[in-house]
């Protein structure tokens, strides 16, 4: 063998040896940051799934760290407000559930987080593996659902009234909705919007039907979320519950606290 062959067999070794050893490194690097059972995930997990429920450790959250995790950490543990000019007014307090701090702007987060979780929950959606929510909504409800799909990685395809006012359409789009704007027409009416999304979520092997009107999620949300920081924050001293609903809905509680 003449030498130049010797020189390009012991360049190709040398490099195959550090290339190898730089490999080596970083597993061990990973196994160290991602704790025991590093190397049976990573040969024997074949599920995506699996992998989306083991975050790598720059997503986790420590033990003692108060830090929100992605958009979807933002909602809820909203302020209560106490309102001076009408407890002055009537003579006791009167406190405002400000749930329009949500970064939704409006209530419908709560509920647009927890259709999508217990969804996720059950195994009807998989994040980031090409589902798409449908609803049918006239606003606050698929401003909520489009935002939370885009941080936990589905797509979203609202069914809305084409007589709706254009800042909802573009709001939505902005947050990388499907719009789809049908006539106005009866709930009995195969062409009423919501029956459009259910057909159109029955139609996509990946669909998921969010159904806020009839999803027992939507008011378990409240029972899990909302109704307890509110006996939280006041430690329990309610003498009056008055809600309004809208988009940028105030609760006010009275109480003699």
């Amino acid at each position: 063998m003449d030498s130049s062959k010797t020189s390009i067999l012991v360049s190709g070794a040398l490099i195959a040896g550090i290339s190898i050893t730089l490999v080596v490194q970083t597993l061990l690097k990973c196994q160290k940051k991602s704790g025991p059972g590093f190397f049976k995930r990573l040969c024997c997990s074949n599920s995506s799934t699996e992998l989306e429920q083991l975050p790598p450790p720059w997503l986790r959250v420590k033990d003692g760290e108060e830090i929100k995790v992605g958009v979807e950490g933002l909602i809820g543990e909203t302020p209560l407000v106490l309102i001076r000019s009408l407890s002055r007014e009537t003579k006791c307090r009167i406190l405002a559930k400000v749930e329009f701090l949500n970064p939704g702007g409006s209530t419908k987060d709560r509920v647009g987080k927890g259709l999508i979780k217990e969804a996720e929950g059950s195994g009807l959606l998989v994040p980031h593996q090409g589902y798409t929510v449908y609803e049918g909504t006239v606003g606050s409800t698929g401003i909520s659902l489009a935002m939370i799909c885009r941080a936990r990685g589905y797509n979203c395809h609202i069914v809305m009234p084409d007589d709706q006012a254009e800042e909802k359409y573009s709001a939505l789009r902005a947050l990388g909705a499907t719009v789809e704007k049908v006539r106005p027409a009866s709930i009995v009416d195969p062409g009423h919007f919501v029956n459009v999304a259910r057909a159109r979520a029955a139609a996509n092997e990946k669909g998921f039907f969010a159904n806020q009107f009839e999803n027992l999620a939507n008011f378990t949300t409240h029972q899990t979320t909302t109704g307890r920081e509110i006996l939280r924050q006041t430690g329990g001293n309610i003498d009056a519950f008055v809600a309004g609903a809208g988009n940028f809905i105030l609760w006010f509680i009275f109480y003699d606290g």
